[in-house]
């Protein structure tokens, strides 16, 4: 009898898959018919539900994650911008900064004497913190994959390179990666009259750079804001980085 029935199965297997299925083919019968059965019994839709449930998972994980990454790098750019907006505006609004006033100086024994004198210590103090901000800007603004951003800090750095030779004179250079250095003795005899001009009062150069670097962090800030960039999956950014700052030059 048990003859009889895997015979007539083997039959029923050979006129599906073919002669060759044969006898030899015990164990892919029982393959088949244990996939047959779950698959009859729902046990091979859940197992796909529950594959594909973690698929979509780890996928949603990536998603996330670029978006965490995204996130930081608009707040860094952001931080530096405002960093610089406010170094500049401390430079350009002060309009005490580059005149005389009563200072205290101290010769080579220590000794100390009032008198009427521009306050180079305060200005060089201002400048490198607005040089040290402009830097920081650069470079992470410049390393973004946003094109607006780009664009935006392009506005800063076209604003330097039209002022280089001014900055020249005030012993501040403009390195191959567009970042600012200073010469702090040739800075520290620089002439008023050029640093007045460069960094003091609207329409010049610091108060120019403020403005760039003020629209680079409301747009950041409104980047952030925008609830689309943790709805999608970052590609605005990582599929369309084929930008630097470096092409915009």
């Amino acid at each position: 009898m048990s003859n009889t029935i895997n015979n007539n199965t083997n039959n029923f297997y050979n006129s599906i898959f073919g002669n060759n299925f044969g006898v030899n083919q015990s164990n892919s019968t029982s393959n088949f018919l244990g996939d047959y059965a779950s698959i009859r019994n729902g046990s091979y839709a859940k197992l796909l539900k529950n594959y594909y449930a973690k698929q979509n998972k780890a996928n949603a994980s990536d998603a996330s994650d670029d978006n965490k990454k995204t996130k930081n790098e608009l707040s860094q750019i952001k931080s530096d911008a405002k960093g610089l907006s406010d170094a500049a505006t401390d430079l350009y609004a002060d309009s005490s900064l580059f005149e005389k006033k009563e200072i205290i100086k101290k010769d080579e024994n220590g000794n100390e004497t009032k008198v009427q004198d521009y306050d180079r210590d305060e200005i060089k103090k201002k400048i490198n913190a607005f040089v040290e901000s402009y830097n920081s800007m650069i470079k992470n603004a410049g390393e973004s994959d946003d094109k607006s951003i780009l664009r935006r800090t392009l506005n800063a750095v076209n604003r330097t390179k039209n002022n280089s030779k001014m900055l020249e004179k005030v012993g501040i250079s403009i390195d191959k990666n567009n970042n600012l250095k200073v010469d702090e003795e040739r800075l520290g005899k620089a002439s008023i009259s050029d640093l007045k001009s460069l960094f003091s009062g609207r329409g010049s150069y610091a108060y120019g750079i403020a403005s760039s670097a003020s629209v680079v962090s409301n747009y950041t800030a409104n980047k952030i804001s925008d609830s689309t960039l943790y709805t999608k999956k970052a590609t605005t950014y990582e599929e369309n980085k084929t930008n630097t700052l470096e092409d915009y030059i």
